[in-house]
This record gives C-alpha cells, sequence and structure tokens, in this order.
C-alpha cells in the first residue's frame, strides 16, 4: 500500500475543515424550514387523526392543538435570556452604572486622591472600595443565580432544539427504556467534557503563547462538535466512546466545524460575557450538527486528544463505584 504524499495529506486536511467550517453555518438557514416541514407533518398527523376518530365514532372530533415548541420560537428565547438579560445586565453594569456612578462621585473623592490616598488605578481607595463592594453584591445576589438559572434553562431549551431538528430528519427520537444506562451516559459524558475542558486550560498555560493558543482552539473546536453532535447521537443510540473515537478519526471536520464559535467565544475576556455568547450561538450548532452529513471516511491519521481524559475517567469510574463481591 502506497503512504500518501504530504501534499495529498495536506489536501484532504483542508478539505475535511472547510467542510466542517461550511456545515457549521448550515443551521442559520435551515430553522426556518425546520418549522415550516415539523408545522406541516404535525398538520398532516392531526389530519390523519380526527378522520380515524370520526370513522370510528361516526361524528366529527375537535383538532387539539400540537403543544411542541417550535424551534424559532426556542431560538429567540435563547437569544433573549442569553444576550437580553443575562450579558446585557453585565455589560450595563460595567460599563454604564459604574462609570456613571465615578462621574457623579469623583468631585467628592478628589480631595482624598490628592492626599496620597490614590490606588494603583490612579482612583481613591475609596472608590476602589465603593466598586469592589457593589460589584460583589451584583454578582452574588444577581450573576450568580441568574448564571446557574441559565444553566438549567439552556439545558432545557437546547434539548427541545435537538428533538425538533431530530424530528425533522429522522422522526421522533426514541428514548431509553433503562434508565440506569440513561443516567450513566449522561454523567459519563459530562464527566468526559469537564476533564477535557481542564486539558484544555492546562495547555493554555503553556509559556509559549502561539502554541497555547492554538492547542487552546483545537481543544475548545472539538468540545464544541462534541456538544453539538452529542444530541444526535445520543439519539441514535451511538455509546460516549463510540461517539469520541469518530470525532478523533474525523478530527478536521470537527475542528473546522467548532472553530468560528470557538473563535467568537475567545475574544471576550469576561468568562460571562463569554458563556452567555456561546449560549446564544451553541442552539444554531446543534441544528447544523443534526444536518451535517459527515464522511464515514476517516482522516489519514488518527488524533488521540482525548485519550488520557478518557483513561482517567475510566480510571475514577472504577475506583469510585464499588465492585459488588459473591457471596460464600
Amino acid at each position: 500500500m502506497v503512504s500518501p504524499t504530504l501534499s495529498e495529506v495536506g489536501r484532504e486536511f483542508t478539505v475535511q475543515l472547510m467542510t466542517g467550517v461550511k456545515d457549521s453555518f448550515h443551521g442559520l438557514f435551515m430553522i426556518y424550514r425546520i418549522d415550516k416541514d415539523l408545522k406541516q407533518r404535525a398538520e398532516e398527523d392531526k389530519f390523519i387523526d380526527v378522520a380515524s376518530k370520526s370513522k370510528r365514532t361516526g361524528s366529527k372530533s375537535r383538532e387539539s392543538p400540537t403543544n411542541e415548541p417550535r424551534i424559532l420560537n426556542r431560538m429567540g428565547q435563547c437569544c433573549a435570556w442569553n444576550g437580553g438579560i443575562f450579558c446585557f445586565s453585565i455589560l450595563t453594569f460595567h460599563y454604564a452604572l459604574i462609570p456613571l456612578l465615578w462621574f457623579v462621585l469623583s468631585p467628592l473623592l478628589t480631595s482624598a486622591e490628592l492626599e496620597g490616598t490614590a490606588g494603583a488605578t490612579g482612583r481613591p481607595r475609596v472608590w476602589a472600595f465603593i466598586s469592589g463592594s457593589l460589584s460583589f453584591i451584583f454578582h452574588a445576589l444577581w450573576i450568580l443565580p441568574l448564571f446557574i438559572l441559565s444553566k438549567l434553562v439552556n439545558s432545557l431549551w437546547f434539548q427541545d432544539i435537538a428533538d425538533a431538528a431530530y424530528r425533522r430528519s429522522k422522526g421522533r427520537p426514541p428514548y431509553m427504556k433503562d434508565m440506569s444506562r440513561l443516567i450513566a451516559d449522561v454523567l459519563s459524558s459530562l464527566l468526559l467534557q469537564t476533564l477535557f475542558l481542564i486539558q484544555a486550560m492546562l495547555f493554555s498555560m503553556v509559556p509559549l503563547f502561539s502554541f497555547a493558543f492554538l492547542a487552546y482552539v483545537v481543544h475548545i473546536s472539538l468540545l464544541y462538535s462534541l456538544y453539538a453532535f452529542e444530541y444526535k447521537w445520543f439519539s441514535m443510540g451511538l455509546e460516549l466512546e463510540r461517539r469520541v473515537v469518530f470525532i478523533e478519526t474525523h478530527w478536521p471536520y470537527f475542528l473546522g466545524f467548532g472553530l468560528p464559535l470557538a473563535i467568537l467565544t475567545s475574544i471576550p475576556e469576561s468568562f460571562l460575557v463569554s458563556g452567555s455568547l456561546f449560549a446564544m450561538i451553541f442552539p444554531f450548532l446543534i441544528v447544523s450538527g443534526n444536518e451535517a452529513k459527515t464522511s464515514d471516511k476517516a482522516f489519514q491519521y488518527k488524533i488521540n486528544i482525548f485519550s488520557l481524559v478518557m483513561r482517567f475517567m475510566n480510571w475514577l469510574l472504577n475506583t469510585s463505584v464499588p465492585k459488588k463481591h459473591p457471596k460464600h
């Protein structure tokens, strides 16, 4: 078997990378179409149901409205909640309220600054205490509860969006009857994603900035792709290990798929602003992942980027779960 040349490998890498980037934007153009197809399918099912009932009873049955949320509504709710409430409140506090308060109080603090009580920022220590206290109160009483609530609400809305997109392409997603297996799969996936995120942060601390930034972006791009495709793969019944192996063997495609969102979320300095930006854009990635037609052909070289965290996760699970000893 003739090994591929460097130019052939580079060409294949570029094609898969750009295909992933292209597919990541597919969800932007599919939202309205998905809603339209689901609405049409629901009306057809409702008509068949009403016709069958009227045949059995001999009388006309009243049509019952469908309660399933439209994907466009969920998208709007994600953008309004994360951008209009969460992100906007952070930006308003730090870039409008605090500067306005400084503008009002600065004349009263001028004498203290002239007496040499200014801090390292050139502003009075009194102001540093006031702004720091207000920031602590704001984050403790508003941002932290809102952040926790956002995590819960976003997870529910993300699942609604994923289910709607899956219904349109493959029908209603099957639900696992084995609840213990379902819980184990979800918890294992969360643990893997957390460990992989820690691995990405460790790479970002490497003294070489260019290498650290590149390694971090590669990690986050693949992690975002795993996030997005996991909804579809879980509905298809793919186990966690198979999902990870598929990403590692098709990594240029998934690198390109998660790259635009990884770059966007790396721009804000605030972790909270970056998180709200992710929550606004990620639903589009869920739809894109559901509509994507990934190639079965693996890349020439597999990247074992998840292998370390997979081993560590399996070790943690094996040591934390007590083994059952047979009774004698």
